[in-house]
């Protein structure tokens, strides 16, 4: 049976048809965040129709339509919690009622880490192993934990997934925006760089400074340029402390990381490996560290998944 898969960013929104574990037919469009989610859903609607035509799988095969959104939310009453800057209107908007008019099936949403995760858990990096947490590093943080094969998601729907938050620097003298002080997102996240670098006022005539994006500081950093290599190292550690932290609250078999920062994994998980090797406990083991399999995909396959545990419950 097959389900039709969004997943929400704050630049593209992807969608594709899944079935049996595959995306069988997939595009993009704008997200336009700023603009709000009500003013994208004919469109994605419009799109995921003409998905499933090409896919040429029958009206009566789909089972439901799943969402990974940007943000906290409630997967039992299917609401968005909090908008966290994008898709502003979403926590006002009856996605439930949207999908029944619109596809005339289920409806079912979560958060973008926990699909993440769950994407790899099923079809990717984590497949026969049912304890997992999985750091997503893009613009900001993502985390996620699976724990004896169940999702944790707490009383608030918060659990596992607000790791980039955990507070990494007591002595901070910057607010996060979520309210807490030296978190890992405030000390290493793409949105907080042009606050990071003042903490480097000799080195601002670096050309790194006018285009600061991770993309960048790890290029700059191979080259030479010593802003670059200061903003490389600080992430890194900060990624690799908030890496212990999770290690050591949720005692997983296995540490993904994914998200497009990964594209430098080539340094990013030899420094992961050593660092954790020095700093975690790991007197009854360690965590297998590895890097995402599915990429973009791992949350459209997701909804596959997703859809099901909606049903059945």
């Amino acid at each position: 049976m097959a389900v039709y898969a969004i997943d929400l960013g704050g630049t593209r929104i992807k969608m594709g048809i899944v079935n049996k574990g595959k995306v069988v037919a997939q595009d993009v469009i704008d997200a336009n965040s700023h603009e709000g989610l009500s003013s994208r859903l004919s469109d994605i609607e419009t799109v995921l129709k003409r998905l499933a035509g090409q896919s040429e799988i029958p009206a009566e095969k789909f089972l439901g339509v799943g969402m990974a959104f940007p943000s906290l939310v409630d997967n039992k009453t299917g609401c968005v919690l909090c908008d966290s800057d994008k898709y502003s209107d979403a926590e006002s908007l009856n996605l439930n009622f949207w999908c029944r008019k619109a596809f005339a099936l289920p409806f079912a949403i979560e958060n973008d880490a926990r699909m993440a995760m769950i994407g790899e858990w099923q079809f990717g990096a984590g497949r026969g192993c049912n304890n997992i947490v999985m750091m997503t590093l893009g613009t900001g943080i993502g985390t996620s934990t699976l724990i004896e094969g169940k999702v944790l998601r707490g009383v608030h729907s918060r659990a596992g997934c607000l790791g980039g938050h955990f507070t990494i620097n007591y002595m901070a003298e910057r607010n996060c925006y979520c309210g807490n002080l030296g978190c890992a997102e405030a000390e290493s996240g793409t949105h907080f760089l042009y606050e990071i670098i003042k903490k480097y006022p000799e080195l601002k005539n670096s050309k790194l400074a006018e285009n600061l994006n991770y993309k960048n500081i790890f290029s700059y950093a191979e080259k030479g340029d010593q802003l670059a290599i200061k903003l490389k190292d600080n992430a890194l550690k900060a990624w690799a402390a908030l890496a212990v932290n999770l290690i050591h609250a949720y005692d997983p078999e296995m540490l993904i990381v994914g998200g497009g920062i990964m594209k430098s994994e080539d340094v990013i998980l030899p420094y992961f490996t050593k660092y954790i090797e020095e700093h975690a406990d790991f007197c009854l083991g360690s965590p297998e560290i590895k890097p995402s399999e599915l990429g973009d995909s791992a949350a459209l396959l997701a909804c596959e998944w997703l859809v099901q545990e909606k049903i059945k419950s």
